[in-house]
């Protein structure tokens, strides 16, 4: 029989302020940093989704699936924290397949949907969804990237739903920033500003505060933002100014009714699937290989994937590398999503100010406006 004496609970002060997770981010630009997010960051980002306005936290007997990685902030949010607190019912897929998640929401009824873009072009476009019962389904519930008017509009059209929602955030706002109020939504919108949250458009030149409807840099400030990154105090105050804005690096407005809508990024990150790939990490590995001289990565536009990593090569004087050697290189040494699913193209030299800083910009002009992958 169990007793408290024969296995005393110790007693551990945790204080608000100490961190709670550790997951990598890279931030506005650069390499991979590990964000430190706090107990009180985590609690109060589960409490401002969980007012009534989101829908959320209501008592309602929800079932979610989950198959975002649980080192993802989305996953670790959501699938954590979110529904540990308020009690949800949830079903982890060891891994994702689109006919066994179909499958696992019909047989468990699941209430809400956590999707991410790729899957849901899946439900929009896919024959298979026609052989399912979804009816359980009253939440389509989008994160980790922007979803276009156009695609939100397609889900919403094939998946009758009661309620379709968005969200904005980041790593660094533990992770959410907006979200869409529960009896209104905004195609391509990411929602309103959640409780005890500031948000400020800046004017990217000037600095300015901008009003309704002028587009600029995202600022955001509240109770969910990171207490900094690990061992790296440049990163932090580059990140967090003295005030304690944080810098987003996107680019959007909000609009007579406090919608934010995001349109670019200042940062250079690309988003695969939801997931981050700095391409200085990148650039740091291929330059590695004894047969290239310099080389950068952008990402370029996929309908299903958002953005697919491509590099461009320099190639030593007198190498013979091929794409299929830069590749097969760089996917020995990255996790999956990291990989050069883009191609390669070989330049004669990379474009770069002055300073040596390389300009993405140019590259990105050389680059298809959009390809089709086989994913």
């Amino acid at each position: 029989m169990w007793s408290g004496d024969m296995y005393p609970v110790p007693h551990i002060h945790i204080d608000p302020q100490d961190p709670c997770v550790m997951l990598f981010s890279s931030g506005t630009t650069g390499m991979p940093k590990g964000t430190l997010l706090t107990h009180y960051a985590e609690v109060a980002n589960v409490l401002q989704q969980g007012c009534e306005e989101f829908g959320f936290g209501t008592g309602y007997p929800d079932v979610f699936v989950a198959f975002l990685p649980y080192f993802h902030i989305y996953a670790v949010c959501i699938f954590g924290f979110f529904n540990l607190y308020y009690g949800y019912k949830t079903v982890v897929m060891e891994r994702f397949d689109f006919e066994s998640y179909l499958k696992i929401v019909e047989k468990y009824k699941a209430t809400v949907l956590h999707l991410v873009p790729p899957v849901a072009l899946m439900l929009a476009k896919h024959p298979s969804v026609d052989n399912y019962d979804l009816t359980s389904v009253r939440t389509i519930f989008i994160g980790a990237a922007p979803l276009t008017q156009q695609l939100s509009e397609e889900v919403a059209k094939r998946i009758k739903v009661h309620s379709f929602q968005q969200a904005y955030g980041l790593t660094e706002t533990a992770p959410v920033a907006t979200a869409t109020p529960l009896k209104q939504y905004k195609h391509g919108s990411a929602g309103i500003i959640v409780p005890n949250t500031q948000f400020k458009v800046v004017d990217i030149e000037s600095g300015k505060n901008l009003g309704v409807n002028e587009e600029g840099e995202f600022f955001i400030r509240g109770p969910q933002i990171m207490k900094g990154y690990f061992n790296n105090s440049k990163a932090t105050a580059d990140t967090i100014d003295a005030d304690g804005w944080l810098r987003t690096g996107d680019i959007g407005h909000f609009d007579e009714d406090g919608f934010i809508f995001v349109s670019d990024r200042l940062k250079e990150m690309i988003k695969y699937k939801g997931y981050q790939v700095a391409p200085a990490e990148l650039e740091g590995l291929l330059i590695g290989h004894p047969d290239i001289k310099d080389a950068a990565v952008i990402g370029i536009p996929d309908e299903a994937a958002g953005e697919l990593p491509k590099a461009f090569i320099v190639k030593q004087p007198g190498a013979h590398v091929t794409e299929k050697d830069v590749v097969q290189f760089l996917s020995e040494h990255v996790a999956t999503y990291k990989r050069l699913r883009g191609g390669v193209e070989f330049v004669p030299e990379i474009p770069k100010s002055p300073s040596g800083k390389i300009l993405r910009r140019i590259l990105r002009k050389r680059a298809p406006g959009s390809v089709k992958s086989k994913l």
